[in-house]
This record gives C-alpha cells, sequence and structure tokens, in this order.
C-alpha cells in the first residue's frame, strides 16, 4: 500500500478501475471480443475485479455459450429471428448445425446428405402419428371395455 501510494509500485486495482474509461473497455469486451483475463493483464489488475467493475457498470458478461460470437448477431440480434431459430443457431455447435442443414438440399433423404460430411448415424424415416406399431395396436385392443349388451 504504501509503495503504491508512494509511486513506487504498480497502481492499487481500484486505482486503476477508478481511472478506467468504460467506452475504452465496452471497445475492447464487447466490439474486439477481448476475454476479461486477456484485458486485466494489460492492466496489471486482477481478472475477476475487472469483470467485477464491468458487471456494476452495465456491460453484458459473456458466460459459456454466450462467451462464443452467435453466428447470427451479423444479421440481426434476436428480435430479428424467431425464438426457435436464434435459440438453435446461439448454441454451442451452430456452425456445425448450420452446415448440416445446408447440406441437405439436392439429396433424396437425410442419410444421404450425411455421407459427405463425414456423419456416421443412420436416420430412419419420420413415422406418422397416425400409424401405430403392432404392438401398440395389440396393447390398445387389450384396454378397451367390453361393451355390455342390454
Amino acid at each position: 500500500m504504501f509503495l503504491a501510494s508512494s509511486g513506487l509500485g504498480p497502481p492499487a486495482p481500484r486505482e486503476v478501475l477508478r481511472t478506467l474509461n468504460l467506452a475504452w473497455l465496452r471497445e475492447q469486451y464487447e466490439d474486439k471480443r477481448r476475454t476479461f483475463p486477456d484485458i486485466a493483464t494489460d492492466l496489471g489488475i486482477p481478472a475477476p475485479d475487472l469483470a467485477r467493475h464491468a458487471r456494476k457498470h452495465g456491460l453484458a458478461i459473456r458466460h459459456g455459450v454466450a462467451a462464443h460470437k452467435r453466428i447470427l448477431a451479423d444479421h440481426g440480434g434476436p428480435d430479428a429471428f424467431s425464438t426457435t431459430i436464434w435459440t438453435v443457431f446461439a448454441t454451442r455447435g451452430a456452425a456445425q448445425r448450420i452446415k448440416r442443414l445446408l447440406a441437405i438440399p439436392g439429396h433424396p433423404d437425410l442419410n444421404q446428405a450425411a455421407k459427405p460430411l463425414g456423419v456416421r448415424k443412420q436416420f430412419s424415416p419420420v413415422k406418422s402419428t397416425n400409424s401405430a406399431t403392432p404392438s401398440a395396436r395389440r396393447s390398445s385392443k387389450r384396454r378397451q371395455a367390453p361393451v355390455a349388451s342390454a
């Protein structure tokens, strides 16, 4: 403490944060997509202190999947897409899902589309909800109550 106040040592984190330009921090974190540990290293302060300061001043903190750039962000925010589309393409593996989705047109079925992508899983055709399996038909017949004759 004495060294920092006398100018002989590095400034205390609270002093760095007190004088930190929030526009610069926003540019580094949001626009340039730098991480707090990276920015904090440049500033010479602990990353948790920087993250707490950013949260206190309203920066949207990236966590987990949100820490990665959203594939659809260049085409608009969540309001530009349906909730389903934004959710599906804003999670981990979105780039792979898009690549696979775009491979489907021009192929007779999903298995044929999957071959050039190296996907090994076999896709079975979707069955209509009206058609029950033979075992389901048998069990439904057993559940029917007998009709009483008058």
